[in-house]
């Protein structure tokens, strides 16, 4: 009997830890949720089309995918425009999970670059092959047909290539893990040389990143699952474009908590500090775009 009853313990025990494991596997950190996991983009997309912007407008479009998406950053862009007294027309074409080798055939993204004559287009890729040099020549051809389209439509439009952050985790590479810092640090001076071949202007997104990041960890960029932006990550990337584009500070009450005057701080710092790292010419005039009304902006 007690033999017995030493087995059904022992079996009960074994049973409350497997238990315990296939809980415990369960309740791993969640990943993050894309609405357009499932989503095809070509039969489910409603295109929308604005009409023909304020001339006296600056007009941006960031052409991207779910790393633009998410949070809603081309709002935070324009609210942070108007909030500063700038007259602005910001807009996007951004589908989950595609890069910019299925942008350039697009129909959606190519209707989109006719839309406007545009100011400013940001070229926004994920982290790709940017950080190396045989990488480039990967995603060179692609964007070179981006460029050509835009440049077709309006030859006078200036062009930003997106500067990618790592993931949290770091990358493996070889044989060893990369840390973020040291994966950044690959992927700016990858996406500085790529610039340079092509002649665009870097929007230093990234490198803005490993300011954050390094100098205080609280102030967390990322979502839960290690690669897209949290809220604060849209909102420091949504920062550096103002930046790069307008080159002022923000100087609104808006969006005016300590954490969001230390990300303003910080993206500033980033671009205004190495603005001939970035290829990104001195603007001297930009009067033509103060004084934002309301019907410079798309509906929300």
């Amino acid at each position: 009997m007690t033999n017995q009853r030493t087995g059904r313990n022992c079996l009960q025990a074994m049973i409350i830890s497997i238990l315990t494991i296939i809980l415990l596997w369960n309740c791993e950190t969640p990943q993050a949720v894309d609405p357009y996991a499932n989503w095809d983009y070509h039969g489910d997309f409603e295109y929308h089309a604005h009409t023909r912007a304020n001339p006296e407008a600056c007009k941006i479009l960031i052409i991207g995918n779910s790393l633009t998406y998410f949070n809603d950053q081309v709002i935070m862009l324009r609210n942070l425009a108007r909030g500063n007294h700038w007259r602005a027309f910001v807009d996007e074409i951004s589908f989950p999970g595609v890069q910019l080798q299925q942008h350039c055939q697009d129909e959606y993204t190519l209707r989109k670059i006719k839309e406007q004559d545009w100011d400013f287009v940001i070229l926004q890729e994920a982290v790709g092959e940017i950080g190396t040099s045989d990488g480039h020549e990967i995603i060179r051809e692609y964007v070179e047909i981006l460029m050509d389209s835009i440049y077709s439509n309006y030859a006078d439009t200036r062009i930003f290539y997106f500067m990618p952050w790592g993931l949290k985790s770091g990358t493996y590479m070889g044989f060893m893990t990369i840390d973020f810092a040291d994966h950044q640090m690959m992927l700016t001076e990858g996406t500085v040389e790529f610039a340079e071949k092509l002649d665009l202007m870097v929007a230093p997104v990234g490198q803005a990143w490993l300011e954050a990041m390094a100098d205080s960890l609280e102030y967390d960029l990322f979502y839960t699952d290690g690669s897209h932006p949290s809220h604060y990550g849209s909102f420091l990337g949504a920062v550096v474009y103002f930046t790069a584009i307008f080159q002022d500070s923000l100087t609104d009450d808006s969006y005016s908590s300590e954490r969001y005057v230390y990300l303003k701080n910080v993206a500033y710092t980033t671009v205004m500090d190495n603005l001939e790292r970035w290829r990104i010419p001195v603007r001297e005039d930009t009067t033509c775009w103060c004084l934002p009304c309301e019907d410079d902006l798309p509906p929300m």
